[in-house]
């Protein structure tokens, strides 16, 4: 479907620990699909602390694999053991060739389970947020959005194209920000 839909612009979430064939066709031949890896620090130590042991060098090693078309995105969920990595990670970024972006914890998922540990509070995200949106205009990296759902949302600003999230499961939400069975 994603080979047949060229109209379409496509984005694939992945933390890049399996080296999948298919995806690594899809992104290399098609320029209208793009992936974002899941990766939470410019380094496996803290990386790891939030994905597991030994995860950071597999995901590199998959991602050194793959040559796609489009310019992939290194996603950063931010918390308290790696919102001082934040600096660095864009330059962890660059050396790759990705474009960071960020987003804060969720009470959702893994998350919901030690929410105390990976929570941060209003002056840590503004502080965090601070330097994000520093980073993006030193560097002169634009349009892309602040870690917050509202903004650039399809649900709250009508300018902005739909923007569909498909969830392994094959369950179909109207934003990732919606990504969680009460929706």
């Amino acid at each position: 479907m994603i080979e047949r839909m060229t109209f379409l612009k496509f984005t694939v979430i992945t933390n890049g620990t399996t080296g999948n064939k298919r995806l690594k066709s899809l992104l290399e031949n098609n320029d209208h699909v793009t992936v974002q890896y899941s990766i939470d620090g410019s380094c496996a130590e803290i990386h790891d602390m939030m994905r597991g042991k030994g995860k950071f060098d597999i995901t590199m090693k998959n991602i050194a694999a793959m040559k796609p078309k489009v310019k992939p995105y290194f996603h950063m969920v931010v918390a308290p053991f790696n919102r001082n990595n934040v600096k660095e990670y864009f330059d962890f970024a660059e050396e790759h060739n990705a474009t960071p972006t960020f987003s804060f914890t969720s009470k959702h998922g893994n998350a919901s389970d030690n929410w105390d540990d990976v929570s941060m509070n209003d002056s840590q995200r503004l502080e965090t947020l601070t330097v994000i949106i520093d980073e993006y205009k030193k560097r002169n990296i634009e349009n892309i959005p602040a870690p917050f759902c509202t903004i650039k949302c399809t649900l709250t600003d009508k300018k902005n194209k739909f923007n569909l999230c498909v969830t392994p499961y094959g369950d179909i939400y109207p934003c990732q920000g919606l990504y969680d069975k009460k929706f």
